[in-house]
């Protein structure tokens, strides 16, 4: 690699290969980078995205899950907690927050009187509309530094990564 295509991975990678010449660090750099560019690059700019309509990223998961339900847009907390993969105590701190703003509503179950869903307003239904397509346009911003093939190819390691048992 040129002096001039060094990156910060590189002046990682070479630190660890001083200090530690037998350790194999031949796969680490692709996956380090990986690590730096969902960190550093895409999450910050879907972050701006969606603060852009006054969400943050717990929000926009809650109203962005409930809109991808399909009319009428509504489901229990139990099912958004199972679909976000998170606590169900997480799950209602967010739903207050979301209800509050006037996002969410909560309706009790017909027949159940243990059992509530969670439907969008149409407020919420817009706002998830306009932040996801605002996050959509940012993510196009960002693949497009890329050659389509370079794209295609990303798109088939990660899909690769994705298929494994770990």
């Amino acid at each position: 690699m040129t002096e001039s295509n060094e990156d910060r991975i590189d002046r990682i990678l070479a630190a660890w290969k001083r200090e530690l010449p037998g350790l194999d660090l031949d796969h680490m750099g692709p996956m380090m980078r990986m690590a730096h560019v969902l960190q550093h690059v895409v999450m910050p700019v879907g972050e701006a995205a969606m603060a852009e309509h006054g969400l943050q990223q717990p929000e926009y998961d809650v109203l962005t899950t409930l809109r991808r339900s399909g009319e009428p847009y509504a489901l229990t907390p139990s099912e958004l907690s199972d679909e976000l993969l998170m606590s169900r105590a997480g799950m209602t701190k967010r739903l207050d927050r979301l209800e509050a703003a006037g996002l969410v509503t909560r309706t009790q179950t017909p027949g159940d009187r243990r059992s509530f869903r969670i439907t969008l307003t149409p407020t919420g239904k817009a706002t998830a509309d306009a932040a996801a397509e605002a996050v959509a346009d940012r993510m196009v911003d960002l693949t497009t530094r890329m050659s389509i093939k370079d794209f295609n190819n990303l798109d088939r390691a990660l899909r690769a990564l994705m298929n494994t048992d770990t």
